[in-house]
């Protein structure tokens, strides 16, 4: 039996704390996200799927996107970003002044966020053979199109960056 005067039983101290220490910190990025509303709760369960919908059209095409990139923490990278954007998001409403506001930074990034793994969801049963409905498909194509012409546009920004340092790089070495 057990008394007050027993010293403390440290071989849970240290379970105890990390336990402590992994709530504090789950609370922490919940409080920087803005809270765990609906919104982020759907975003949750949409990247569940979105991770799980990938590792099956993966497993039964071999010829899939998935497997060519040849890179299997992609989807928590993804993640850690998403959620990266959106506490910068929300301390932007924060600092706006516009935290309870029916628009918001954080809002429309969730629902851009949203958007991307429904059509990522959407894309990997049709990959698979499941029937769709045309219209979706077309969605998807017009969503997955403007986020290729942003990635083009980007680029473009890049050459021209790249073009316009090397013509300096020149200019710099005309003028030695």
């Amino acid at each position: 039996m057990m008394n007050n005067l027993d010293p403390i039983d440290t071989s849970n101290t240290f379970t105890i704390i990390s336990i402590r220490l992994g709530m504090s910190v789950i609370g922490y990025i919940v409080y920087l996200v803005g809270g765990f509303d609906n919104m982020l709760m759907a975003l949750a369960v949409l990247v569940g799927l979105d991770m799980i919908s990938s590792l099956v059209t993966a497993s039964f095409k071999k010829d899939s996107a998935h497997k060519k990139d040849g890179d299997s923490f992609m989807g928590a990278r993804k993640t850690i970003l998403m959620l990266t954007a959106i506490m910068a998001c929300n301390i932007l409403d924060i600092l706006f002044g516009i935290v309870q506001s029916d628009i918001g930074l954080r809002k429309v990034v969730i629902y851009s966020f949203i958007a991307e793994e429904v059509s990522v969801i959407i894309r990997n049963a049709y990959i698979l053979g499941l029937p769709i409905p045309k219209k979706i498909i077309d969605v998807v194509e017009i969503l997955k199109r403007n986020g290729d012409l942003f990635e083009a546009k980007s680029k473009m920004k890049d050459k021209k960056y790249k073009d316009e340092t090397d013509k300096n790089d020149e200019d710099n070495k005309e003028v030695k």
